[in-house]
């Protein structure tokens, strides 16, 4: 079991995974309000007060989808999906974007990575890091 805890204002969100393959991303608040459930289990961050989800593997297919939880309004949002399907990628924020590199696409792994820019809520390409990862 994955377990992750997130601070975010005055409340702390825990986010556990039981198995990354096929799993269902499960938040719950330090203030006791139900939380819907999002269906992923990558990476999730914390840029602008939000919880991002990206890629994935839902037992079937690899996943580009992305969503994003606004704890302020209690719930899971769509956001553009990544030009690559992705799991297992690694995925960090950085001056006002979110980079998500490397994982599987189901068929190898992947030395690609891509950058989304929050405020023009779009995609963008980076360059490749010299391994697959």
């Amino acid at each position: 079991m994955h377990v992750m805890c997130l601070p975010i204002s005055l409340s702390v969100y825990l986010v556990k995974s039981t198995n990354c393959d096929t799993t269902q991303c499960v938040l719950s608040s330090s203030s006791n309000n139900p939380l819907p459930l999002m269906f992923s289990c990558q990476p999730v961050l914390v840029p602008e007060n939000c919880i991002y989800a990206l890629g994935g593997f839902d037992s079937t297919n690899y996943q580009a989808s992305v969503e994003r939880f606004d704890p302020r309004m209690g719930r899971w949002f769509p956001v553009p999906s990544m030009s690559s399907r992705r799991s297992s990628c690694g995925v960090a924020p950085l001056d006002g974007a979110l980079y998500c590199i490397g994982g599987n696409d189901g068929t190898m792994c992947m030395s690609s990575g891509e950058r989304y820019n929050i405020r023009r809520n779009a995609w963008e390409p980076i360059s490749s890091m010299h391994s697959r990862r």
